[in-house]
């Protein structure tokens, strides 16, 4: 969830940056023909030349183009409406009254990297529907003009949301454990499990499968939670119990669905189990031996014979208390295919899990009794650690990407979270 929340809240940071590149190259391009040709031939022809150079560009899979006009409202270049060239448009409006051409003269007033303007404009795939778009443009002092490109929000945030299934598709943890995905109809986004669903509707599967996912769809409009039902083992073709928990992204109308079969949580709870009885065991059987020899030691004071019994039962309680951090560190470490680092409050790293290993390139005993500095790349400066320092204080969680260095040498970027556990 936090993840998908990251990924939305790049969407028009990315938009932004890539109109910015796009405008500055072709100010380049505008600059170069000015200051070659404007000695050489007069203005309308030097205006032509560019002009007819921007036209044919493209970008945005054909969406993107670049447009003119003057700062009195006049279209200069306008490449899916070449009509309107060398008319007045300053009195365009889009569907909520928005004023589209003094909205982009304002922007062109602004300094460089902050000419941004929102409107809203007709769709390609559907014409008679606006969206929201969002344009950049610089001013062009030598002839008045501002100069510009645009494009949708919503084909940003559907390249984001591929970015993200795509991340959510490779998740694992267990053996079986995945993330599959619904949309509010019931409509299957994501199923790593039975790929065949992916883009079907409810009243296009079968019989089984709908009646699970329609159970999901209703879980899920009651807020979530838990659900059991029976799904087909790949590994075995065969129908096995199946828990799975779902929780809804609502700014996407996502449904997440984490599921793992149910032999592979028993497995688990099992070995924990196991782990904890073994040392249980011992742990008494100590203390019993202990105890025994505190007893023959009937020459001490009662006074002195209380405090060290009460030592021994405080010892045994400490250890216990640290065998089950031990158990949930492991529980959260080791059954997961990312990286995992785990710490005390003094950031102190305790454990670390092979993915770990594998990611930076340094083994557990190079790292334990570190702090995660160690994989610091420089690249970030003071005050982006102290935010994440404010969002562990306020908020006991802090999610991100940041980029680290590898035991190598080589600095790589990766998706960061950290959660505080009590």
């Amino acid at each position: 969830m936090g993840y998908l929340a990251f990924t939305r809240s790049r969407t028009e940071a990315l938009l932004r940056q890539s109109m910015v590149d796009q405008v500055d190259s072709a100010m380049q391009m505008v600059e170069a023909v000015y200051a070659r040709e404007s000695g050489k031939r007069p203005p309308a022809e030097v205006q032509k030349l560019i002009i007819e150079a921007l036209r044919p560009m493209r970008f945005y899979n054909g969406r993107g183009y670049y447009f003119v006009d003057d700062m009195a409202g006049q279209f200069i270049l306008l490449p899916t409406a070449p009509r309107l060239e060398g008319k007045n448009g300053i009195e365009n409006r889009d569907d909520t009254g928005h004023y589209i051409m003094k909205g982009l003269i304002d922007a062109a007033r602004k300094p460089q990297g902050e000419g941004f303007s929102r409107y809203r404009w007709y769709r390609p795939d559907r014409p008679k529907e606006m969206a929201d778009k969002l344009a950049y443009v610089r001013y062009f002092a030598p002839y008045d003009w501002l100069i510009g490109t645009g494009d949708y929000t919503y084909e940003w945030e559907e390249l984001q949301k591929k970015e993200a299934m795509a991340r959510l598709r490779a998740i694992r943890f267990g053996d079986t454990g995945l993330i599959g995905l619904l949309d509010r109809d019931g409509r299957s986004l994501l199923s790593p499990s039975n790929p065949t669903l992916e883009g079907k509707s409810l009243g296009d599967m079968p019989e089984r499968e709908r009646s699970t996912l329609t159970r999901m769809q209703a879980m899920a409009k009651e807020g979530g939670g838990f659900i059991s039902y029976e799904w087909v083992n790949p590994k075995t073709g065969q129908l096995a119990p199946k828990t799975a928990l779902l929780r809804t992204y609502e700014p996407w109308g996502w449904v997440l669905v984490a599921t793992m079969f149910d032999d592979d949580l028993r497995g688990s709870l099992t070995e924990q189990r196991r782990l904890q009885e073994e040392g249980g065991a011992q742990r008494n059987w100590q203390l019993g031996l202990a105890l025994a020899g505190a007893l023959a030691l009937g020459l001490l004071s009662s006074w002195v014979f209380s405090r060290w019994l009460a030592g021994v039962l405080a010892s045994h309680a400490a250890e216990r208390a640290r065998t089950d951090v031990d158990l949930r560190i492991a529980a959260i470490a080791f059954e997961t295919q990312e990286g995992m680092v785990v710490t005390d409050a003094h950031s102190t790293i305790l454990r670390v899990n092979r993915a770990f290993t594998r990611i930076t390139g340094y083994a557990a005993d190079e790292v334990i009794g570190k702090t995660p500095s160690i994989l610091a790349s420089g690249r970030h400066d003071k005050a982006f650690y102290a935010a994440m320092h404010e969002s562990m204080q306020t908020a006991g969680a802090w999610s991100g990407e940041i980029w680290n260095r590898r035991k190598s040498g080589d600095v790589f970027p990766e998706w960061l979270t950290i959660t505080a556990v009590n």
